[in-house]
């Protein structure tokens, strides 16, 4: 499966019917937004956590997620 050629919403939906631990959909998530699928950060700078279209306090993350946040956060400066 050819996940570069899919949009987000795509990919979203591609891990609901292949479930969310795809090997190749998690490298490409990652690529895209320097984070582990399916956590992404919108543009005020807050976790948004993709598949339950829901933010996530940083306090709610795991130490991993809210390390790629960090440093997104902080290249954004």
């Amino acid at each position: 499966m050819n996940y570069e050629n899919m949009s987000d919403h795509e990919l979203l939906k591609q891990a609901g019917e292949l479930g969310i631990n795809d090997k190749h959909l998690n490298i490409e998530w990652r690529k895209r937004h320097s984070m582990n699928y399916p956590y992404r950060l919108n543009e005020y700078g807050i976790i948004v956590n993709m598949l339950l279209n829901a933010y996530v306090a940083d306090r709610e993350c795991d130490r991993l997620v809210l390390e790629q946040a960090n440093k997104l956060r902080s290249e954004s400066k």
